[in-house]
Order: C-alpha cells, then sequence, then structure tokens
C-alpha cells in the first residue's frame, strides 16, 4: 500500500492523455458545468489541464472563466517565467500554487494533533514541514502568486496556520493571497487565526454529508469543530465553498442543500452537528461571492451587482422560499455568461 507521495513513482509510469485528448475533454465538459449553472472555476489540476485551456481560449471556444493552479513542481517554472496570480484574460487566469500539507480522512493519512479515536497508534502524515511550508510561501509571494494549501487534519490546519504567521510579518506579507483547501477538522483555538491572518477557508460541503458516519468513526467528538462552517463565519473568516470535482458532483445547488442541511437523504434528523448549518442567504454567498474573493476576482463577478460581469443563473424555484430539504430539487433552468443565454431548458 502507496500512501501520498510513496506512490508518485508509480504514477510516473501510468498513462497520461495527450493534449488533444485534453482539449476534447474540457469542450465536451464545460458545457455539463454550464447546464448545473457553474460560470467559473478553480482549476488546480496542473499543466497538461492549463494548456488545455489555453488552446480553447486562442480559439475563442472557452465557455468559463478559469483560475489555473500551478503544482508545486512547476513553481520555479512559474516564476521564470513571470506568470502571476491574476495574470491573463478575463475567462483564463493564472491561480494559485497548490501544496499539500497532509492526507485524506478516509486512508488515515489526514495529520491529526490527536490520535485517531479507531487507530490509536495513528497520527496521520504531514506531507511538509513548517520551514519547508514557510520557505515555498515565501517563495510564491515574491513571484506574485497566491498559495492554496490542502489541509484535512487539525495538526495540517495549524501547520498552515504557523507558516502563515511567519509569512505575514514579512513585507507585502499581507497581500499574498493564502488559502487552506478542505479545512475539515479544526482545533477550537484555530478558528480565530483564520480572520486574523487573512487566510481562506476554501471548503466542499458536500464533504461534510459524504463522510459524515467516516468522521464519526475516525475523530469522535472531536467532530463539533468537524467541517465548522458556522464556526468560521462566525468568527468573520473568509469562507469559500466549492465541491472538490471529480471527489464530488459539481452541482453547487447540492452543496447548498448539504450547507443547509447538513444532511444526506434527510439523514441525520435534524443535521449533523446542526449547530454548524449556514442560512441559504449565507451558503449561496459563500458559493457565489465568496468563492470569487478567494481568487482575488470578487470585483469583477461573484456577485449580480451594476460594473460586474453578466454571469448568472434562473432557477428553478426560489432558494429562499422553499423548505431547506427541498433544495436538491432545485434545477438550473437557465444560465447566463457574458451576458448570453449559454444555457436554457
Amino acid at each position: 500500500m502507496l500512501l501520498e507521495a510513496a506512490a508518485d513513482a508509480v504514477r510516473v509510469l501510468a498513462d497520461r492523455p495527450t493534449l488533444q485528448a485534453s482539449v476534447r475533454a474540457v469542450r465536451e465538459g464545460q458545457h455539463d458545468l454550464l447546464r448545473a449553472g457553474v460560470t467559473a472555476l478553480h482549476n488546480l489540476e496542473g499543466a497538461l489541464a492549463f494548456g488545455a485551456l489555453q488552446v480553447l481560449e486562442a480559439e475563442g471556444a472557452l465557455g468559463l472563466r478559469v483560475s489555473a493552479g500551478i503544482a508545486r513542481g512547476d513553481l520555479d517554472a512559474a516564476a521564470q517565467v513571470g506568470l502571476r496570480t491574476g495574470y491573463g484574460s478575463r475567462r483564463l487566469r493564472v491561480g494559485l500554487l497548490k501544496l499539500f500539507a497532509d492526507g485524506a480522512l478516509g486512508s488515515g493519512t489526514a495529520a491529526m494533533l490527536e490520535p485517531y479515536a479507531d487507530e490509536p497508534a495513528e497520527h496521520g502524515l504531514l506531507t511538509l514541514t513548517l520551514d519547508e511550508l514557510i520557505g515555498l510561501l515565501r517563495q510564491a509571494r515574491d513571484a506574485g502568486i497566491g498559495v492554496a494549501t490542502h489541509a484535512i487534519g487539525d495538526a495540517a490546519v495549524r501547520l498552515v496556520l504557523d507558516a502563515a504567521e511567519v509569512a505575514r510579518v514579512d513585507a507585502d506579507g499581507r497581500d499574498q493571497i493564502l488559502r487552506i483547501e478542505h479545512a475539515q477538522l479544526i482545533h477550537p483555538e484555530d478558528l480565530p487565526r483564520f480572520v486574523r491572518l487573512g487566510v481562506v477557508a476554501s471548503v466542499q460541503p458536500l464533504h461534510a454529508t459524504s463522510d459524515m458516519q467516516v468522521a464519526d468513526r475516525r475523530w469522535g467528538d472531536r467532530c463539533q469543530t468537524a467541517y465548522p462552517w458556522r464556526a468560521l463565519l462566525d468568527a468573520r473568516a473568509h469562507l469559500a465553498f466549492g465541491t472538490d470535482c471529480p471527489v464530488e458532483p459539481p452541482q453547487p445547488l447540492l452543496g447548498l442543500h448539504a450547507a443547509v442541511t447538513r444532511q444526506r437523504d434527510g439523514e441525520p434528523p435534524g443535521g449533523w452537528y446542526p449547530a454548524q448549518r449556514l442560512t441559504v442567504e449565507e451558503a449561496i454567498r459563500t458559493y457565489t461571492l465568496g468563492s470569487a474573493e478567494a481568487a482575488g476576482l470578487g470585483h469583477e463577478h461573484g456577485s449580480v451587482s451594476p460594473g460586474k460581469l453578466a454571469d448568472l443563473v434562473v432557477l428553478s424555484d426560489d432558494p429562499h422560499a422553499i423548505p431547506r430539504e427541498e433544495l436538491a430539487h432545485l434545477e438550473v433552468v437557465t444560465t447566463i455568461f457574458d451576458g448570453e443565454i449559454v444555457y436554457s431548458v
């Protein structure tokens, strides 16, 4: 069994799609996203995906707004050619450097401050040291690149916050976009640090409803601050919602239901740790403007406002008026992109 970076030696032997195959996949996949009401996304799939997106953009065929991330192994090259976060067109821009601080809940590789409840000898894996992470944050900042760091366990979340604590003291240290991707378990003492350090919590509501049974088994009572959306908002942290596709389906409306109910198929009654639920208004804002701001683009899109780009959707019903359990049955009936109808039932 190969865990996390140990699998890299095998991955390099796997077949990789050609650029042409990747272009075809993006060309087809973007229509599925528009049908789901997605007009903008943060892509963290690396150089091959970025290349495919560039081909479509050059053809005038890219029908989404994409912030394309940079893999750790490409940071030096990106810095040498002067790629900076935000550089590009209104449809394709350079996004953030993607780093990994730990593994995942299911495999037991999410890094924990205390042992797993079902494996008392295990704490998971940290994939970066504090000094390594500080160095990468600084290198990226000097190149004008923001950083999104995968951190699921509370030890990994603390590691990223500790690195941010150091990096924010540097000259211009407050200007860099710093995000924690997932932040599935947060120690209560670390919640206020998100707002103090200006670190975005980039989270995925569907993970909570998919993982809740596993989380209960592996984390026990610590789940009171697992997927803690209400606690983060109450602490005035910057919260951004996404789907983590293809791990979860890309439909934001399913995530909206998860954020508001914390239920899957009506279970558990009242929701899983219901104190962490959000209102419909909060969840919509977090999925739209919250995510646009997490890419540094809140001035251009993320809300229906004068002067912003005309990207919006029409839904089959008013999400504020229907019972929250019916949110999962909402449908997108029209998607408008750049002021033009690109999907309609």
